[in-house]
């Protein structure tokens, strides 16, 4: 997954949108194993708009568990989350932070 390609970032960004709608729309009561199916997924649909469903099916084959789950999208999060931070530092180095405009009145106050 490169999220400094554009298409990806839409991807990305669809993708948590729909999981946001689902989870709002999600029940808070009934069987603990249909809560636990619905949970997972939760999960499953997240990453089959990620990678499409193949990938979405190899990823814990299908199962219903949510510990499994949980462990695949703390480490997906944690793999997105280096990838921006490198991104962001490869920006901030190639870019300087435009200066403020009291900082620049006090320059070409001091240059007069």
């Amino acid at each position: 997954m490169d999220l400094d390609d554009a298409e990806t970032l839409e991807k990305y960004e669809k993708a948590f949108t729909e999981m946001d709608i689902q989870e709002k729309e999600f029940p808070k009561d009934g069987k603990t194993s249909e809560i636990v199916r619905r949970y997972c997924d939760l999960y499953y649909r997240l990453f089959e708009n990620l990678f499409g469903k193949d990938d979405a099916d190899k990823i814990v084959q299908k199962k219903y568990h949510m510990g499994q789950w949980e462990e695949v999208y703390a480490s997906f999060l944690k793999f997105a989350s280096l990838q921006m931070n490198a991104i962001n530092a490869r920006r901030n180095a190639i870019i300087q932070p435009t200066k403020n405009r009291a900082a620049r009145r006090s320059k070409q106050k001091a240059m007069k």
